[in-house]
């Protein structure tokens, strides 16, 4: 499997995580020209950048719509960590409908996902088992979360097998690792005495616990494009249902290289105003909303479509957070770039 693919020439429109907000797509595509056929006459193509899936009210009709344009040869899509999740058969937040269950929010409201059905989830698993890890044209890299030069090169010759078991490969690896380092005994022992699962009772930093999560991030080429590089957080903080231990890098503050496109980061519009406390808080503090990122090498397309969910449960009106493209144009041109977020578009400076 060539999990590094190359992207074709013409202009693109590169599209955020849909986390399952089919509404938010289609709303998007018709006003990017994807319903009325102007993008296709302009001989545009359109990519995804993974996390198609989870939160959102129709995560079945969200890949059966994306997939019907892959297989119309109009379309690409990087694989995500919410896919790789399901791929693996591992239930998280945000993740139930696809195994049949109903799902509770943290604030116990359910979840308003369709469940998939049984024949529903195996078409899903077969897309997904077709979808690589990056993509790349001379001047420009995509993938879900990271564009790390090191993983990539190692992905470009993987052990053989699909993606779980080049992803099962990695961590063995990694495993032996941190046996041998003797962190896995000392993690057990740390975290013993605490429910690292109740959010109401916070723990202190677990530092062998971190670094023994940091090994198996950083130890998997895998991992590190669909989740990112991190680092041992300053303090504990809570999300995806668990108490975590690590924080995320700006990776690209240090990357130089062709433009790198990609989503996982939860970019906030302005309309949503300051972040929470939480992992990502400070990844973008010195980032306007709607400008490239650290030296002006890369770009999150993610405006944090995936609360929506939350959104509704508050009854929030208009929605503030959105389903983003960036529209770029054909290999080698000049042309002005432009983010539409919704229905509204914004010139992007892109410097460096």
């Amino acid at each position: 499997m060539n999990w590094i693919r190359p992207l074709p020439s013409n202009p693109l429109d590169v599209i955020g995580d849909v986390h399952g907000e089919i509404q938010a797509l289609e709303e998007l595509l018709g006003a990017l020209g994807w319903t009325d056929g102007s993008a296709q006459a302009q001989g545009r193509r359109l990519v995804f950048v993974g996390d198609l899936v989870d939160r959102g009210p129709d995560s079945v009709r969200v890949v059966d719509r994306i997939a019907g344009l892959v297989e119309q040869g109009l379309a690409q899509v990087t694989l995500g960590n919410h896919e790789l999740n399901l791929l693996r058969q591992e239930q998280k937040s945000g993740n139930h409908w696809f195994f049949g269950q109903e799902e509770k929010t943290r604030e116990g409201q359910l979840f308003d996902s369709r469940l998939a059905s049984s024949t529903e989830r195996s078409r899903i698993l077969g897309f997904f088992k077709t979808l690589p890890l990056g993509l790349e044209r001379s001047d420009l890299r995509i993938a879900h979360a990271c564009w790390d030069p090191s993983s990539v090169e190692r992905l470009r010759n993987p052990p053989s097998g699909d993606i779980c078991a080049v992803v099962e490969h990695w961590d063995r690896q990694t495993d032996q690792q941190i046996r041998a380092a003797g962190l896995a005994h000392k993690a057990k022992l740390e975290s013993a005495p605490y429910d690292l699962r109740d959010p109401q009772y916070t723990p202190p930093l677990l530092k062998n616990v971190g670094k023994e999560e940091l090994m198996r991030q950083s130890g998997n080429p895998v991992r590190v494009l669909t989740s990112g590089t991190e680092k041992l957080a300053n303090q504990p903080f809570f999300a995806a249902g668990r108490w975590r231990m690590l924080r995320r890098v700006p990776w690209w503050d240090h990357y130089e290289g062709p433009l790198v496109v990609m989503g996982h980061y939860w970019r906030r519009t302005p309309a949503m105003g300051p972040p929470p406390p939480s992992q990502e808080r400070g990844i973008f503090e010195h980032e306007h909303p709607f400008a490239p990122m650290g030296a002006g090498h890369a770009f999150c397309v993610d405006y944090s479509v995936g609360r929506r969910y939350a959104e509704r449960l508050h009854g929030l009106s208009p929605f503030q957070a959105q389903l983003g493209a960036l529209r770029l144009p054909a290999e080698g041109e000049k042309h002005p770039v432009i983010l539409q977020l919704g229905t509204q578009g914004h010139a992007v400076e892109m410097h460096g």
